[in-house]
């Protein structure tokens, strides 16, 4: 009996974030391609980048999740930034 009662007040509270890879106008093509290959199977053949999260037990702590993972899902599909020299006057 115990048991039933913990699960009836259950309530959904996970999130999925979807990102049009293949049409956003913010993303560069260079980034884009690289995006595309690196997202494998959480790509779908639209282009739309879908993320999944569901380890909390909030609905808002999942929105900063999957946020964290889309963050770090595109990271690795942007070039690296070269430090410039700065010159002494």
């Amino acid at each position: 009996m115990d048991l039933i009662r913990h699960n009836i007040n259950k309530v959904s509270t996970a999130v999925q974030l979807r990102l049009d890879v293949a049409h956003s106008p913010s993303i560069p093509e260079d980034v884009r391609v690289r995006l595309i290959k690196l997202a494998g199977g959480r790509i779908n053949q639209d282009g739309i980048l879908t993320i999944e999260a569901k380890r909390h037990r909030t609905q808002a702590r999942n929105r900063d999740d999957a946020r964290v993972k889309l963050i770090e899902c595109k990271r690795p599909a942007h070039p690296p930034v070269i430090a410039r020299q700065t010159h002494a006057i």
